[in-house]
C-alpha cells in the first residue's frame, strides 16, 4: 500500500493478492479554499466596498468641496441625491442586462462607469461634472448591487452560499469604514478630490481580478 501526490490530490493505490490495483483520489481541499476567497474578494470588491466607499466618502468630501465649488445647500443635496437616483436606474437595468450579456460582463461595465465616474469626480472643474460623475458611480452601485450577490450565490456551494453571499453585506460595511478613515486621514489637508479619486483602485482591481473568474453558470 503506497500514496502519493498527484494533480493537487492525493492519490492512493493499494495491490491485493488477486494483483487488483485500486485508486482514490481525495479533493484539494486547500486549492477549493483558494478558489472560493477569491471569487469572494474579487466579486465583493464592486458590490460591496465600492458601495460603502462611495456612498460614505461624500460626507467628508462636500466639507472641502464647499470651499473650493462654492456649494450651497441645494447643490449639495443634489450631488448626494444623484447617487441614489444613478442607482435607481443601476438596479433597474441590472438584472436584465445580467441575464442577457452574463454576470462577469455586467461587472466589468460597473467597473469601467466606477472609473469613469470617480475621474471625474477627482478632476471635476465644476459642479455640474462632479454631479455627472456621482451619477455616473450611482448607476455602477445600482447595477452591481443586483449583480454581485447573484454572482456570488450562483457560483457558490451550498454549504458556504450564505457565508459568501453575506461576506458582500460586510464588505459594503468595511467600504464605509474605509472612507472615514480616509476622510479623517486627509481632514487636515482638505485633499477632496483625492478622497474621492480613490475608488479608481478598488474598481481597477476588481476588473483586473474578473479576468480569471469563472463566468455564472
Amino acid at each position: 500500500h503506497y500514496s502519493m501526490r498527484y494533480g493537487g490530490g492525493n492519490v492512493a493505490a493499494a495491490s491485493g493478492g488477486g494483483g487488483r490495483v485500486t485508486t482514490e483520489r481525495q479533493p484539494d481541499l486547500l486549492g477549493y479554499a483558494r478558489t472560493l476567497t477569491r471569487i469572494t474578494f474579487f466579486g465583493s470588491l464592486g458590490g460591496g466596498f465600492l458601495f460603502g466607499y462611495d456612498t460614505g466618502v461624500m460626507g467628508s468630501a462636500l466639507l472641502f468641496i464647499r470651499d473650493e465649488l462654492g456649494t450651497g445647500p441645494w447643490t449639495e443635496g443634489m450631488i448626494v441625491s444623484l447617487t441614489s437616483a444613478g442607482a435607481l436606474v443601476g438596479a433597474a437595468l441590472g438584472g436584465a442586462s445580467s441575464d442577457r450579456f452574463g454576470r462577469k460582463l455586467v461587472v466589468f461595465a460597473c467597473d469601467a462607469l466606477y472609473f469613469v465616474g470617480a475621474c471625474m469626480m477627482a478632476f471635476a472643474p465644476d459642479i455640474t461634472t462632479l454631479c455627472l460623475g456621482r451619477a455616473l458611480a450611482g448607476v455602477a452601485m445600482g447595477a452591481s448591487s443586483v449583480n454581485i450577490p447573484m454572482y456570488l450565490s450562483e457560483l457558490a456551494p451550498d454549504r458556504v452560499r450564505g457565508t459568501m453571499t453575506a461576506a458582500n453585506t460586510f464588505v459594503v460595511d468595511l467600504g464605509q469604514l474605509a472612507s472615514y478613515a480616509v476622510g479623517a486621514a486627509l481632514a487636515s489637508s482638505g485633499h477632496w478630490r483625492f478622497m474621492l479619486g480613490l475608488s479608481v483602485v478598488p474598481a481597477a482591481v476588481q476588473s483586473m481580478g474578473m479576468l480569471w473568474m469563472p463566468e455564472s453558470p
